[in-house]
């Protein structure tokens, strides 16, 4: 009596190796291992490592590393001799409008002229010394009332 035999294909479930079953199941997680993106590989890993090595050896040859922490000209602070919240935040007033123009397709919008300058101001409490800032402020405004920042 002939024999009969049997064949039975795998599963899509079975031809998977044991790490794309892993990757997958990550990818299908909503578990934030992979939340998409680039995924770093070994190569990519190598690639950046050797960048970052080749980055840093011309910074520290062409002396930027030197000058990106040379002494600020004039000195500077240290924070833990200033005394923290001595002096009250200055809330700046509202930017005063230099008018209205029209645009296209006639809706009305507000227009603003704003200049700015290298000034000295007194942030920290009072006897340490004046804190050179950029300050902003209008042009013109089109009332009287508001912060006019003129040039010097």
């Amino acid at each position: 009596m002939p024999r009969l035999l049997r064949v039975t294909w795998p599963t899509p479930r079975e031809t998977y190796s044991r790490l794309d079953r892993r990757r997958a199941r990550l990818l299908a997680s909503n578990s934030g291992v992979h939340t998409g993106g680039i995924m770093l590989t070994r190569r990519n890993f190598l690639k950046l490592t050797g960048a970052s090595t080749i980055g840093w050896y011309v910074a520290t040859q062409a002396g930027w590393m030197e000058r990106a922490v040379a002494q600020i000209p004039g000195g500077t602070l240290n924070p833990g001799d200033v005394p923290k919240f001595q002096t009250a935040m200055l809330i700046p007033p509202v930017m005063p409008r230099a008018g209205t123009i029209t645009m296209p397709g006639g809706k009305p919008a507000d227009y603003y002229e704003i200049s700015m300058r290298q000034l000295s101001q007194q942030i920290l409490p009072a006897g340490m010394p004046a804190t050179t800032v950029w300050g902003y402020g209008a042009v013109k405004s089109a009332s009287s009332r508001g912060l006019l920042l003129c040039r010097s």
